[in-house]
């Protein structure tokens, strides 16, 4: 039990705190709800509507990284706040948030993406092949998905060219929007139907080479054909880079990589250098002579020294030779596959051994195995960071170790990617937000707020 002054003073502080919540319970703190457009292109001016509650003394916005600018105000409401943004030429690609400042308080953020397409708006009516929107290659199109609705837009292709197509919906944060992706040949056959792609963390993308010249359609809809007035999306479709997975999936900053684009098999392997930054999951952004990718791809940042696979390594006899603490960096090529990492341990070494995968956008389920030197298996797991698996071993003696990796339901194809990191066990503790979503906090400057842990 504490100390009667101990109580006291807790007591007291309680109070405090319960007027403090009360008192901002009262207040018109400002709440932000959605941005409209949600996103515009690099080197443009854009007027955006941030629509949400007790926006009335709004003053400007907050960015969490340069690129984006607050240029001027054109209206102001208690329920909206249009104002027009500048986005360099520089800025990065890929979701910002925003944050509008109100003389009152500071709003929850909201996504807005930046492209480097054309950015043209939806045309109603759109809703069926017959009357789709023609559109060109190069653009990102802004729409929303109503009830039951279907959205079409037509495009012009020549045999053997490349077509790629990608929607940002649920990334953009602002509604559980499950958006269903699809191709019609210039006969209106479907080619393609895509819901869930892992690299776009289930936002739909494809690749297509067109087998003949003609009118080709695209399709959006909700996967069970709901959506509603909050259903936003941005489609991108171009000859633009859209791999959906990478080999190695990590690598040191400042260091040239190479790495294999994998699923769009008109990118040709390549070089890329990461910029200065602290060791952790960072991301890549494809880029060629046709531009960039509309989103990034997720990439370790890790100055382990790596061995990346070599076939055949199906058994731990013919495991590709690495080192530990190290990396090792494989595709699950096919149904069936499994890969095999060799490396020379000391007794009594304590290793965290880690398989990257679906974290890192890979539709990998992976199972891990870790055996000694004797062949005895030390480890195997299947989930333990989500779908991704992680064991902690102590190596009994000196020797050889293999390690392990496969699909949990004996999956596989050319884009499950993976990357096993073995590294120094440390103990540590890791504080998450207690509610299972990205925490949104505005924290004045030289001020504080309070979150539960």
């Amino acid at each position: 039990m504490l100390p009667k002054s101990r109580r006291t003073s807790a007591s007291l502080w309680a109070a405090i705190l319960a007027v403090g919540w009360a008192a901002c319970a009262q207040a018109a703190s400002p709440g932000l709800n959605n941005i409209l457009p949600r996103g515009g292109a690099r080197g443009t001016d854009v007027e955006v509507r941030f629509i949400g509650g007790n926006l009335g003394d709004a003053v400007d916005l907050l960015f969490a990284e340069p690129g984006i600018v607050f240029k001027e105000s054109v209206a102001t409401a208690n329920g909206e706040f249009k104002c027009i943004v500048t986005i360099s030429p520089e800025c990065r690609v890929g979701r910002h948030p925003i944050w509008v400042r109100t003389a009152s308080g500071i709003t929850n953020p909201q996504i807005f993406s930046v492209g480097s397409l054309t950015e043209v708006a939806e045309a109603e009516p759109n809703n069926d092949a017959a009357g789709a929107q023609a559109i060109a290659i190069g653009t990102t199109v802004n729409g929303v998905v109503t009830s039951e609705d279907v959205d079409y837009y037509a495009i012009e292709l020549e045999a053997g060219a490349k077509l790629a197509a990608e929607v940002e919906a649920i990334r953009l944060g602002h509604t559980l929007f499950d958006a269903k992706l699809r191709l019609f040949s210039p006969h209106g056959h479907e080619l393609i139907s895509e819901d869930a792609t892992a690299a776009m963390r289930q936002d739909p993308a494809f690749v297509y080479i067109a087998e003949e010249t003609g009118r080709y359609v695209v399709a959006v809809s909700e996967a069970a054909y709901g959506g509603n007035g909050n259903c936003e999306y941005r489609l991108h479709v171009g000859a633009f880079p859209r791999p959906l997975s990478v080999t190695p999936m990590g690598g040191a900053p400042e260091t040239p990589i190479q790495v294999s684009w994998l699923g769009d098999p008109k990118l040709t392997p390549g070089e890329i250098v990461l910029a200065a930054q602290p060791e952790g999951t960072g991301s890549v952004l494809p880029a060629s002579d046709t531009g960039l990718a509309p989103s990034p791809l997720a990439f370790r940042v890790s100055r382990l020294p790596g061995a990346l696979e070599t076939e055949p390594n199906n058994t731990p006899d013919q495991a590709t030779q690495g080192q530990a603490p190290g990396a090792f960096d494989g595709v699950i090529s096919e149904p069936g596959d499994v890969d095999w990492y060799a490396f020379d341990g000391v007794k009594d070494q304590a290793f965290e051994v880690r398989v990257w995968a679906r974290e890192l956008g890979s539709p990998l389920d992976s199972v891990l195995t870790v055996n000694g030197p004797d062949g005895a298996q030390l480890a195997s797991v299947d989930d333990a960071v989500g779908p991704d698996s992680l064991a902690r071993v102590t190596l009994p003696a000196d020797g050889r170790y293999t390690i392990g990796v496969r699909d949990h339901l004996g999956k596989g194809g050319p884009t499950f990617a993976y990357r096993v990191e073995a590294a120094p066990s440390t103990q540590g503790l890791k504080f998450v937000l207690e509610n299972n979503e990205e925490g949104g906090l505005a924290v004045p400057k030289n001020n504080r707020a309070c979150v539960l842990v």
